[in-house]
């Protein structure tokens, strides 16, 4: 499969590493710091892996339906609308997949983090701590957003950035008598990178918006 990646930062850097030890060859770059690639190189990639800026989205959008290819958005720290992107993907028939974290343990943290709600709540405080390197810009992270409308509560986000920490989101269960944690934990950058190309792999083909509650279910619920 080759690989078109918007944006080259952090991200960009771990999916180039990734991506050839599973077998696929990023093909373009596109990045304000590098001349833009000619069209018809464009136009033989596979996928386009949007890690650009919220800012940047309507561009990135129209380039995906103008080349007709999978876009895969993992871009955060702004409002991105998903029932947007289902409509756009609806409207010019091509596959959009988007999520604020790649991660697929992140994931079914969150589903764990759903059931110990439904065990506990009432019956305990809860509170979201989460952690990221002082360089991120947006707080609370995309991430922890997700969790709090996953679990479909007042959920209160305390975000600590601070040196070059790696991503950690802590779920806090706490009465007077006990405490219960959740956590998650990023070891490497690797690890988004990874699940955002077994998120590409599993998109190209298909039509439509797809979130990674579509991914989960297809790997994990057979």
């Amino acid at each position: 499969m080759k690989i078109g990646l918007i944006g080259f930062g952090k991200m960009g850097q771990a999916l180039a590493s990734v991506a050839p030890i599973r077998g696929h060859i990023l093909s373009a770059i596109l990045s304000r710091s590098l001349p833009r690639p000619a069209i018809d190189k464009l136009e033989q990639i596979d996928l386009l892996f949007d890690f650009s800026t919220h800012e940047a989205l309507e561009d990135n959008l129209n380039l995906a339906k103008e080349l007709k290819k999978p876009l895969l958005i993992g871009t955060t720290g702004g409002a991105i609308d998903p029932s947007y992107l289902a409509e756009y993907a609806k409207k010019w028939s091509i596959p959009i997949f988007y999520a604020a974290n790649f991660s697929l343990g992140v994931h079914l943290f969150a589903r764990l983090a759903k059931r110990a709600n439904d065990l506990l709540a009432g019956r305990f405080d809860m509170t979201l701590v989460e952690e990221h390197q002082k360089s991120k810009k947006d707080a609370p992270s995309g991430t922890a957003l997700y969790l709090k409308e996953s679990l479909g509560s007042e959920l209160t986000i305390h975000s600590i950035r601070v040196g070059q920490a790696l991503p950690s989101h802590t779920l806090l269960f706490d009465n007077s008598h006990e405490r219960i944690s959740l956590t998650h934990s990023s070891k490497s950058r690797q690890t988004y990178a990874e699940g955002a190309i077994i998120a590409g792999e599993w998109l190209v083909g298909k039509v439509g918006f797809y979130t990674m509650d579509n991914l989960l279910d297809s790997l994990f619920l057979k």
